[in-house]
């Protein structure tokens, strides 16, 4: 079963992820992926990770909650506060965050990017985007055909509003790495080695002063084929409507 571990670096949001089949002999395993949650709070032009992230460990390496723990004078600067919740179900982690709307104005990205990083696992790095997809209209197509192979000096790729929002990595030992949302303005990656990530930045629409709203989402870290990626999604964001 795959397993969740906090960071040891104190007030990070983010949490390893642990598949047992990839750990091998020292040097060789794939390492394990880290799920930043979120990456960034925002207000106007300032942006900033979090810190101060609280967790609770519900069930050991398998249930997390959290809540960010911030001085109120900051949450208040970034008119921002947000929790959430992470459960392990097999091979998939099914994860929740709420934002809500401290200040006295309406916004809509007080909380963004959902990063998980491949970076210490080589067998996902893909520094010319080939192993690595979006759904932008009725397929998977890898980042390297949909930017026509043709990269930005900081090698960041991706898509607004794609079909499906989910993006994958596939990895060179025959693993899948990828993350979906439920509501999602869209996906990108870093394709440098380090931090070697994909992201879904959530869409929140906007909330009126003391709102709040909730997004939905799964990892998938599995051995496996796209298609598999295609058939879990459909089964978690499609079945039903």
């Amino acid at each position: 079963m795959t397993q969740l571990h906090i960071s040891s670096v104190a007030g990070r949001a983010q949490v390893n992820i642990t598949h047992p089949e990839t750990i091998y002999e020292p040097d060789v395993g794939m390492g394990s992926p880290i799920f930043r949650v979120p990456e960034f709070v925002r207000h106007g032009s300032k942006r900033r990770p979090p810190g101060y992230t609280a967790w609770e460990i519900v069930r050991e390496n398998c249930e997390l909650r959290f809540h960010w723990d911030a001085p109120i004078e900051l949450k208040r600067e970034y008119a921002t506060d947000f929790s959430g919740h992470l459960v392990v179900e097999g091979d998939e982690v099914a994860f929740e965050v709420t934002y809500t709307n401290i200040g006295a104005e309406p916004a809509d990205d007080g909380v963004s990017l959902f990063c998980l990083q491949a970076g210490t696992s080589r067998e996902f790095h893909d520094f010319d985007g080939c192993n690595t997809f979006i759904w932008p209209d009725d397929r998977f197509v890898s980042i390297n055909e949909f930017v026509n192979g043709e990269f930005a000096d900081h090698r960041m790729a991706g898509a607004k509003d794609c079909a499906r929002s989910v993006m994958a990595k596939q990895s060179t030992a025959g693993f899948m790495l990828a993350i979906a949302l439920d509501r999602c303005s869209g996906v990108a990656g870093n394709f440098n080695t380090w931090p070697s990530c994909i992201h879904a930045n959530p869409a929140w629409g906007t909330l009126e002063p003391g709102g709040e709203a909730t997004v939905h989402g799964r990892i998938y870290f599995f051995a496996g084929t796209l298609e598999d990626v295609a058939e879990r999604y459909a089964r978690d964001f499609e079945a039903g409507q």
